[in-house]
């Protein structure tokens, strides 16, 4: 995992963390996916901008000597509250399927962990079309 300081969904270039943890990794030999992700805190966001906290992807090793601020961490298995939809960067319904996810959460009175997940896939490889991605937020049920 990594820090991103003012990175949100609807600003920042998420293109160049991604590359940079790419660079550390792949240096340390990972192979690394397309699949990365980001974490952030559940809440209300009427007036305020999501802001990750960190990025991250799945790695081959276990034992790797990683530099500060950069982290090793285990998103823990379990039940999730998921909500996945299609987004590309002139698309403006991130907000809207967020706040889908949060206003189930909240009227469900389930109980999470605090953190959205994040989980990015690209579904179009073409340098001629516009860049699309399958987006999955997830929050993680607390057993009660």
């Amino acid at each position: 995992m990594m820090p991103t300081p003012s990175l949100t969904p609807f600003n920042g270039r998420p293109g160049l963390y991604v590359r940079k943890l790419a660079n550390v990794l792949e240096d340390k030999g990972c192979i690394i996916d397309n699949q990365y992700g980001y974490i952030f805190n559940l809440k209300p966001y009427k007036d305020t901008d999501i802001n990750y906290e960190y990025i991250y992807t799945s790695v081959s090793e276990e034992s790797l000597n990683i530099e500060e601020p950069m982290t090793i961490g285990t998103i823990t298995s379990g039940d999730y509250v998921c909500i996945a939809f299609d987004s590309s960067e002139n698309n403006n319904d991130y907000n809207h399927y967020y706040q889908k996810l949060y206003h189930y959460i909240v009227s469900n009175h389930i109980q999470i962990d605090g953190k959205v997940y994040e989980v990015s896939l690209p579904t179009n490889y073409s340098s001629l079309k516009e860049e699309t991605f399958l987006i999955e937020l997830r929050a993680k049920r607390i057993d009660q």
